[in-house]
């Protein structure tokens, strides 16, 4: 049985093709669905600074408003997902960069029965398309 349906949002049109694969999942196992929102946030909050001090930094970061972009396609995200009619929840990591998302994501969907992505196109006659 599939119970835990986890999936990558990131406020894009993406997240609908996502959103509708997930939710026919938990439709179909009555799973519960948990959106991963992940916030990349500036690297110049972060340029030189070591582990305590970029703490620090990123506390003051969100203080003084630095990641409102991000709350705003926090939002959004988190609208389109109580649109499913199943139970769900929005879960959101600050990163320091892309490389942090992987590993901060590979362990949460290890967890789960299941994780939706999209899979990456490949345009074989234009390769830099």
């Amino acid at each position: 049985m599939i119970k835990d349906v986890m999936v990558r949002l990131d406020g894009t049109s993406a997240d609908d093709v996502r959103l509708a694969a997930a939710n026919l999942i938990a439709q179909t196992f009555e799973s519960h669905i948990t959106g991963l929102f992940f916030n990349v946030l500036p690297s110049t909050v972060l340029d030189g600074a070591g582990v305590n001090q970029a703490t620090r930094l990123l506390e003051r970061a969100r203080e003084a408003g630095d990641v409102i972009e991000a709350d705003v396609i926090e939002a959004t995200v988190f609208e389109r997902l109580t649109r499913l009619q199943q139970p769900t929840n929005l879960r959101r990591f600050d990163v320091a960069d892309d490389s942090d998302i992987a590993d901060t994501a590979l362990p949460l969907a290890r967890a789960a029965d299941t994780f939706v992505a999209l899979r990456p196109t490949v345009n074989r006659t234009n390769p830099k398309a």
